[in-house]
């Protein structure tokens, strides 16, 4: 053992190890290789939890997922980095198709009632030019056009509606004398009438209409074409038809409205893609009548004065 005056270095026994001496813990020194492979877990980790996630929200997490997985596997091919890209590339294709799968049927159904909404708003002007008609006329006539200069029975009776529709200017193009498909009635019986269209339609621009009346066999009109005053309708105008959507449409200016026969078969009057069609009564109110109460129901709502009784719903 040195004394404090002795100048000679100290050396440790030579029969002890050196480690005897040092008995703190030796810290491992990091490699960059290890800051890469916890860096590269870390974002798989990263993209696996997106990529779950995305399997709900779609491209809003799985985008970031499959950004995610991409780059940890570009330093690591771990099996979490692989999940997140599965699941990710899942959420960001996938889900986006079965959400569009699904709401598909919805939207169709919410076009189409608005589209039954906008059929029966028209059939109201439609209904409420033929009241006002009848209030200047003393009555309503249909199915052919009627005025001052009489009864065209080549010409239908919208054309005498669209002075009570705010189409005035339009109804003074029109010569009543003529038949409407004339060289003088040519320009405006092609005009597009946007009351007499339905968005029903694929192509509105046709210049046709689904809106028709019925007539003869006992039908609020008759073949003659006169007159009629809601006082004769003895049914009661809250329970006679006026005016219907039948599937076939007709041009808007040509007298092809629908003969009535009791004995005879219905045609088709149904709405496109809908199961029944749109009904409009002499009071002016209009009905979505349902495919099923047509055939049994809506003959004895068709005749004026046949004293049939219609259920309280159909």
């Amino acid at each position: 053992m040195p004394t404090p005056d002795d100048d000679r270095p100290w050396e440790q026994p030579r029969d002890r190890e050196p480690d005897d001496y040092d008995d703190r813990p030796r810290r491992r020194r990091r490699l960059p290789d290890d800051r890469i492979d916890d860096t590269s877990n870390g974002l798989a980790t990263i993209s696996l939890v997106l990529g779950i996630i995305s399997l709900c929200t779609g491209p809003l997490f799985g985008l970031p997922a499959v950004i995610c997985a991409a780059i940890a596997m570009g330093k690591s091919k771990s099996g979490a980095a692989k999940a997140g890209l599965v699941t990710g590339i899942l959420g960001t294709t996938v889900v986006p198709i079965v959400l569009i799968a699904l709401l598909l049927p919805a939207v169709q159904k919410v076009r189409e009632a608005a589209a039954r909404m906008t059929d029966q708003n028209n059939m109201r002007q439609m209904s409420l030019a033929m009241l006002n008609f009848h209030d200047t006329y003393r009555g309503v006539a249909a199915p052919y056009a009627y005025g001052n200069r009489g009864i065209n029975t080549d010409m239908s009776f919208r054309v005498t509606l669209l002075p009570f529709m705010e189409q005035q200017s339009l109804a003074l193009q029109f010569d009543t004398t003529v038949p409407w498909d004339s060289p003088k009635n040519r320009s405006a019986s092609s005009t597009i009438v946007k009351t007499f269209t339905t968005p029903i339609d694929v192509d509105p621009s046709s210049g046709e209409t689904h809106y028709r009346v019925f007539y003869g066999g006992g039908a609020m009109f008759q073949e003659d074409g006169r007159l009629v005053s809601f006082n004769s309708v003895t049914d009661g105008t809250s329970n006679t038809i006026m005016l219907i959507h039948s599937t076939e449409r007709v041009p808007w200016a040509s007298p092809q409205e629908i003969k009535y026969s009791p004995t005879g078969s219905l045609p088709p009057l149904t709405i496109a893609g809908a199961r029944g069609t749109n009904v409009g009564f002499g009071d002016g109110m209009v009905r979505f009548i349902k495919q099923d109460s047509l055939d049994q129901n809506i003959r004895a709502a068709i005749t004026a004065t046949g004293g049939e009784r219609l259920p309280p719903e159909w």
